[in-house]
């Protein structure tokens, strides 16, 4: 009688270990399964633009009634982020009047989104003018050059 006891004690027992097995795989399940839905989740990562040099190219009128392109570079910046504003300051130091006609940019993946003010704008001679140039850039990170076209008209 003793052994029919012991074996039932035993059954009993390796039913509770298997329900407890099932059950800490059931909840490592659900941890899994959590933890990917938050990393899914999880903002993407900023990129990080390194602009080494900021080149600006200005086609401007000539007193004699042609063009002329002065180049300039401006130095460096960095930022974080998919978009930035990037203000080109300009001088009016030609001999006359004249407008901001168009503004462009080229480096990989980066694109305008918005001029302020919008163009033309008028620029005296001796006057001054501050455009904010709205950028989107791509989503990886970059590093190197930066050329803003400036074309000005009489």
């Amino acid at each position: 009688m003793g052994e029919v006891g012991q074996s039932a004690v035993f059954g009993r027992k390796k039913r509770t270990t298997l329900g407890t097995l099932i059950a800490l795989i059931i909840i490592a399940a659900v941890v899994v399964v959590g933890a990917v839905a938050l990393y899914e989740a999880r903002p993407a990562p900023h990129p990080s633009y390194d602009f080494n040099a900021v080149n600006l190219e200005i086609t401007h009128p000539t007193v004699v009634g042609g063009t002329a392109t002065d180049s300039i570079t401006l130095g460096s910046f960095a930022v974080g982020g998919t978009s930035f504003t990037y203000t080109l300051s300009l001088s009016g130091q030609y001999l006359a009047a004249h407008s901001v006609t168009s503004v462009t940019l080229n480096a990989p993946g980066f694109t305008i989104v918005s001029l302020s003010p919008a163009l033309p704008v008028p620029l005296s001679q001796g006057g001054s003018l501050a455009i904010s140039v709205m950028i989107t850039g791509p989503s990886s990170d970059y590093q190197g050059v930066i050329t803003f076209y400036v074309t000005e008209s009489s």
